[in-house]
């Protein structure tokens, strides 16, 4: 009976012709945020970059759902390293009931501050205060 060798992984060697390969870089991430409700639907995709500040290659869109002639927009709530939050500008969809998504493309976030999290709200411009929903929280993978 032959006795078996084990081989010490101190002593594996690449095979000749075998890639050795350096460790791998971080890479940018996409991700993607939905928020509907009856009153409006919104969506974005986005990159979060390594340098942990910035999300960009932003793609949004925006729908009124509800016929009820009430206006729509779409923002990002920004949540940034030092515990505070800010959220952009509005993206508006006036077009009314049932019309196509207004969409917005390549736009981007620069934050002061690294970024911790990121949500998409959806609003419905109604009497008083308007009507909101968020998305879950996309977390930054490089705060």
């Amino acid at each position: 009976m032959a006795a078996a060798t084990v081989q010490s992984p101190k002593r594996l060697v690449p095979a000749v012709g075998a890639a050795i390969l350096p460790p791998a870089k971080p890479t940018d991430v996409r991700d993607r945020l939905d928020a509907c409700f009856t009153g409006a639907c919104g969506s974005a995709t986005f990159t979060f970059k390594s340098n942990g500040s910035q999300a960009t290659n932003i793609d949004m869109s925006v729908k009124d759902n509800k016929c009820d002639s009430h206006p729509v927009y779409l923002r990002f709530r920004v949540y940034e390293g030092d515990g505070g939050n800010w959220r952009t500008g509005k993206r508006w969809n006036s077009s009314g009931c049932d019309a196509n998504y207004a969409e917005w493309h390549n736009k981007h976030i620069n934050a002061e501050w690294r970024i911790y999290a990121l949500r998409v709200e959806v609003c419905v411009d109604d009497a008083g205060t308007d009507t909101c929903r968020a998305s879950s929280p996309a977390y930054n993978p490089y705060f």
